[in-house]
């Protein structure tokens, strides 16, 4: 695999191992408290009607839930999103929005207000998040996983990431499944271009890996943002 790697190289080549050790010594609680800083696991407050929480597993979820301590390998699967872990779109915006602004978090909106909106601190390490968001444009830019989201002449950054629809017994490639078990595809991320920031996440049902699905739709959707910028970029 990828031996012993520091959290850049981690992050890049979205190594899950190094998180599962990173998760494992955190613990359950403090990777909970600041995922909720962060945005996942609560409502936004966008003005859509059925906004769904997400889930952030603790200990006390586990008892209340499933009438069942909380056990520490179940950690190693939060640590990379997965077991009992749920999220929205809207949600992994806010964060990567936050992860790009500083650490503030915005109430995101369906229509453009005239007002100022209201920020709250996520809690993240200003250190922490330097390092983040260096890791993140690395995984556009250095060619790391989600390297077909890169934009000659903007600065992306983003991350991958692939949800697993069914339990598999015995490990089966994702595109040798029927077509409503296949692995579902993420990718997270933000842009900037002149003065313009703009963050993207693509969620592809079904569609595999979300450096194959959803990193190319997000590439799209800059080229269209940022046009006029990339157009006058352009040496004459």
């Amino acid at each position: 695999g990828h031996g012993w790697v520091k959290l850049r190289v981690a992050i890049t080549q979205s190594c899950d191992v190094t998180f599962y050790h990173r998760g494992k010594d955190l613990g359950l609680n403090t990777i909970a408290r600041s995922s909720r800083l962060s945005g996942i696991g609560t409502p936004t407050g966008i003005e859509l009607a059925g906004e769904k929480a997400g889930l952030v597993p603790d200990p006390q979820w586990s008892l209340e839930s499933r009438g069942t301590p909380w056990y520490p390998g179940e950690t190693i699967s939060v640590s990379i999103g997965q077991g009992p872990v749920l999220v929205t779109p809207v949600q992994m915006s806010t964060m990567m929005a936050a992860v790009a602004n500083g650490g503030l978090r915005t109430i995101p909106r369906v229509a453009k207000l005239d007002d100022r909106p209201s920020f709250a601190s996520s809690g993240g390490n200003p250190v922490a998040l330097d390092a983040v968001r260096d890791a993140l444009q690395a995984v556009v830019m250095e060619k790391g996983t989600g390297a077909r989201a890169n934009v000659p002449g903007l600065e992306v950054a983003g991350k991958t990431g692939t949800v697993q629809v069914v339990r598999q017994l015995t490990w089966t490639r994702s595109e040798d499944l029927p077509y409503e078990q296949r692995d579902h595809a993420w990718f997270a991320s933000f842009a900037t271009g002149g003065d313009k920031q703009l963050v993207v996440v693509v969620f592809v049902e079904h569609g595999g890996k979300g450096s194959q699905a959803a990193a190319p739709l997000a590439k799209r959707l800059y080229e269209i943002y940022f046009r006029d910028f990339l157009l006058s970029s352009e040496p004459s």
